[in-house]
């Protein structure tokens, strides 16, 4: 499946699933029509990008104000039990292990999940 077919498929999934906490889906697009990026925006003004690269990186990257919540697996930590995976919990230096699944609707799933469950409630919903 080619980069843009997932992010398709990505985006597809957000608006269909998780409807009631999205507001927008965005994808960039290259000069050549291919998408490389996927932007998420929610009810509280958070948003979340998802990036896949060529070499087989991943990075979900949630942010609200400063707080963040960052997936992926750059080769950086590898002191982490799960390395090169982990997960930017709350902030870039709280780094910890990733479960997260390599196959990006399961990924996406989970951590839309996540983010709906705990942060992405009602009570904090942008105010009009």
């Amino acid at each position: 499946m080619t980069k843009s077919k997932i992010y398709d498929h990505l985006e597809q999934i957000a608006q269909t699933e998780f409807a009631e906490i999205l507001v927008n889906t965005k994808k960039d697009i290259s000069p050549k029509g291919e998408s490389t990026k996927l932007r998420l925006t929610f009810i509280d003004g958070s948003f979340m990008d998802v990036f896949f690269s060529r070499k087989g990186q991943y990075n979900y990257h949630w942010q609200r104000g400063k707080e963040i919540y960052r997936w992926d697996n750059a080769d950086h930590w590898p002191d982490i039990s799960t390395h090169p995976k982990h997960c930017h919990s709350g902030s870039d230096k709280n780094v910890m292990e990733s479960a997260i699944s390599d196959i990006p609707e399961e990924a996406l799933r989970s951590i839309l999940s996540f983010l709906r469950d705990n942060k992405i409630t009602p009570h904090h919903a942008a105010k009009e």
